[in-house]
């Protein structure tokens, strides 16, 4: 009787609006032409996304904030990748293609070995990705899967602003981690 009581309290409650629900923001859907939708609810604080490129080999998104001194970011979506078939995501990669990847961070950077600091690390509900990070602050990478698809996120310092700092980095795990991907509706 008394967990009924209980019950029937909290469902008067929640019913009557005697708890202050705090706002969800509106989710945003995002309908990649040749890959596929994601929905998110928010992204790092402060930050707008405006699509770029939308393409048969990638999509492309900016990531910006009005705020100086913060990093721009930038969204891709590289196309489907054959050799990414049949494995769930970053942490079941082949260890070629993991130093293939690093490689390119390299090669697009113009660092040289040794500048560039690698991380395997994963978001909350347990996505893996994969963090590449230059050493002096100037920019910074998540990068992931899924289905089959490259996700990369980088962040770049702001000229005359501070370094990519790790609450930055930790802004862009957190936003990769509670993005909900979807097939593309035929």
């Amino acid at each position: 009787m008394r967990k009924k009581w209980i019950a029937l309290v909290l469902c008067m409650l929640v019913l009557g609006g005697g708890f202050a629900a705090a706002e969800e923001p509106a989710a945003e859907t995002v309908r990649m032409t040749e890959a596929f939708s994601f929905v998110y609810t928010r992204l790092p604080e402060g930050y707008t996304m405006e699509t770029v490129e939308d393409e048969s080999t990638e999509f492309r998104a900016r990531i910006t904030t009005e705020e100086e001194g913060r990093p721009r970011m930038e969204l891709l979506v590289r196309a489907y990748n054959p050799e990414w078939e049949g494995v769930r995501g970053w942490g079941e990669a082949p260890a070629d293609y993991v130093a293939e990847v690093k490689e390119s961070f390299y090669q697009e950077t113009g660092k040289q070995e040794g500048e560039i600091l690698f991380e395997d690390t994963k978001t909350r509900l347990g996505t893996p990705v994969l963090i590449a990070r230059a050493a002096d602050g100037s920019l910074a990478a998540v990068y992931t899967n899924y289905l089959s698809h490259e996700i990369e996120i980088d962040l770049f310092q702001d000229p005359g602003g501070a370094p990519v700092a790790e609450e930055d980095l930790h802004g862009v795990i957190d936003f990769l981690g509670e993005v909900e991907f979807a097939l593309r509706e035929e």
